[in-house]
């Protein structure tokens, strides 16, 4: 969708007279929020490896059995055959805050597709705050309530069976190594050195300072990480360390998020739209999983595979113990 389209969508929303500039900015803002975010969740969900088709919907139609204000039509459809076939609708939301608003009649209008269809209507919801992705059955939302807090989305949370999420604890002192071989001192000013320089060596070091070569996936995992920098000079070799201070946990889709931002300037939003066909340069979650699970396993602490507390209730759903693999 265009800019023009998100503009004419934003004042026809706002409404016409008496018209407010800044509420059409802030409508179209929040537009191309949704936008992005299901451009996102569609790259995730793909990203992640368990899905074979994720589809966009919403578009409009036409209702002979009553108005077509009683349904909302989600936004994805989502199939997946690893270990199990799913078949799901996914309405996607975003929020700066930590709760989600949530309307009965609008969780009833997603439920009434879902019952019309046959299909299972999901709501997918990334916290921006936190910059984490939930995704849960809105049937298991009680009649009366009008909003969902993320703690109560995470007890929910599909992400792990349906899609193949998971979650890393990576060790302390974890770290990104780059030798700097010192060639020639150009001058000293003011106490700084100033050197011409090579990298010597880049490579990756587990807690117990083995270096295990430049792995892209363990790169991807550190980078996505809170880092602290430590820079020794061992004879002519500059050493710069990039190390992680203490244990770390994330989710496998923020290192997504981390490597989407690679090469995209400060106040540009990326282009997931662009993502959903080339994910050229991106470390696919499979292979993350694999070199973090077996073939570099000094690196990791734990690889998590979360099931929800509360269950779903639509059918369809009938998740394993288990969360797959990507």
């Amino acid at each position: 969708m265009g800019i023009a389209h998100q503009i004419a969508r934003a004042i026809e929303d706002a409404g016409v007279d008496g018209l407010d500039i800044a509420a059409v900015a802030k409508r179209a803002q929040h537009v191309g929020f949704g936008i992005n975010a299901e451009d996102e969740f569609a790259v995730v969900a793909s990203w992640l490896g368990c899905c074979d088709l994720v589809h966009p919907l919403g578009q409009p139609g036409t209702s002979s059995c009553g108005s077509l204000s009683e349904f909302t039509v989600p936004d994805l459809l989502i199939c997946s055959t690893r270990d199990k076939q799913y078949r799901f609708c996914v309405e996607v939301k975003t929020s700066s805050e930590m709760v989600l608003p949530l309307r009965p009649d609008y969780r009833e209008s997603l439920l009434a597709y879902a019952r019309l269809v046959g299909i299972p209507v999901l709501i997918a919801w990334k916290c921006r705050r936190l910059n984490w992705w939930t995704l849960f059955d809105p049937a298991t939302v009680v009649d009366e309530a009008h909003e969902l807090t993320f703690e109560d989305a995470a007890k929910r949370d599909l992400m792990g069976p349906l899609l193949g999420e998971f979650h890393i604890e990576l060790r302390p002192n974890d770290a990104i190594r780059i030798d700097f071989e010192l060639q020639e001192l150009v001058r000293t000013k003011a106490g700084a050195e100033t050197w011409k320089a090579k990298i010597k060596d880049f490579d990756i070091e587990d807690s117990h300072g083995q270096r295990l070569g430049f792995v892209p996936a363990l790169f991807a995992t550190l980078l996505a990480a809170p880092l602290e920098r430590q820079t020794d000079r061992e004879g002519s070799v500059l050493v710069d360390r990039w190390v992680l201070p203490e244990a770390a946990a994330m989710h496998a889709s923020r290192i997504l998020a981390m490597q989407a931002n690679w090469g995209v300037d400060q106040d540009e939003a990326v282009r997931w739209k662009a993502l959903w066909t080339d994910r050229r340069g991106l470390v696919p979650a499979r292979t993350i999983d694999e070199e973090l699970g077996s073939r570099f396993g000094s690196f990791t602490r734990y690889i998590l595979r979360v099931n929800p507390s509360i269950r779903p209730i639509q059918k369809g759903l009938d998740i394993p113990d288990t969360a797959p693999k990507g």
